[in-house]
């Protein structure tokens, strides 16, 4: 199941059991089809965890990465046309897990 991210609304979510993987959908709207919006998606990891954010296009390719994420804020600003975009947040190695502190996803203008 996918949770529809709503812009400048920061979500949480938790990387428990292990090997557990969030996806979430971003909608783009944008005046023109042609036009670009700048957004930033940030990611705040937790502790003993080591995240990645993956962002897809509407056809579920990989646009970019970020690896390694741990404590604090880790940004990826992309230039967005209009249409639906997913995020996937997981942890690297696939065997680590929290299932009380949370990671933090916002996207923003």
């Amino acid at each position: 199941e996918r949770v529809v991210l709503k812009m400048a609304t920061p979500i949480e979510g938790l990387i428990h059991p292990r090997g557990d993987v969030d996806h979430f959908t971003l909608d783009v709207k944008a005046p023109t089809l042609d036009e670009t919006r700048i957004l930033t998606i940030r990611l705040t990891g937790v502790d003993g965890l080591s995240l990645t954010a993956a962002l897809f296009d509407e056809e579920k390719a990989m646009i970019t990465k970020k690896s390694g994420i741990g404590p604090g804020i880790k940004t990826i600003t992309h230039g967005f046309t209009p249409g639906r975009y997913y995020i996937r947040i997981r942890e690297d190695t696939g065997t680590a897990s929290n299932a009380t502190v949370p990671y933090t996803l916002e996207v923003t203008d």
